[in-house]
């Protein structure tokens, strides 16, 4: 009876035990998840700032910045090209080429690529998990094909993209990557004159 009694409280013991560790790990990843989240809104709450700061959004067209759009497109050989630049609540275009001026969050493709470095591409949109529902993959302008990369600030922090599109699945080039990170400097540089007028 001893020896019993013994075995089952080792086991309570164990069982026990290992429940507290349980509790205690599941709360050390919630913290730490808690802790992600938190520096991801601290993060964004800073992009925001400084987008603002930049008091681009929903100026009139530039011709400067058409022709980096234009020049993007012609490049990539892509009907689609665009100066992207994301707020709280949409995707903005300071120019474009085969695209609307804004689009919802919801359905920006930019919304994805933004967490992304350097030259982001989705070869086939109907096939890719982040775009199959997406209403621009599904209806007007049927985007099969998408790249972008990112508009940084002097800071680092990221406040847009260039981007091109087509509407047949594909992949650009070594020399059509080079080239669309290229026109990104310039464009960034166009951005930044924004911040000092």
């Amino acid at each position: 009876f001893f020896f019993s009694s013994r075995r089952r409280h080792t086991r309570y013991w164990r069982d026990w035990s290992s429940d507290v560790c349980s509790s205690d790990l599941l709360a050390k990843r919630a913290g730490k998840s808690a802790d992600r989240d938190a520096d991801t809104s601290e993060g964004e709450r800073i992009r925001l700032e400084e987008l603002h700061s930049y008091a681009i959004l929903d100026t009139p067209p530039e011709a400067r910045f058409d022709e980096l759009a234009r020049l993007a497109a012609l490049v990539c050989k892509t009907p689609i090209a665009a100066i992207s630049l994301l707020d709280e609540h949409r995707q903005w275009f300071k120019a474009t080429v085969g695209l609307p001026m804004e689009a919802d969050i919801p359905v920006a493709f930019c919304k994805h690529a933004i967490a992304q470095s350097g030259v982001y591409q989705i070869e086939n949109t109907e096939t890719h998990s982040l775009c199959v529902a997406n209403p621009l993959v599904a209806g007007d302008p049927l985007i099969r094909f998408y790249a972008s990369v990112l508009l940084a600030t002097p800071k680092g922090r990221s406040i847009g993209m260039l981007m091109v599109g087509d509407h047949v699945s594909r992949r650009l080039t070594e020399e059509q990557q080079d080239a669309l990170a290229m026109i990104d400097r310039k464009s960034t540089r166009l951005n930044s004159s924004h911040a000092n007028i």
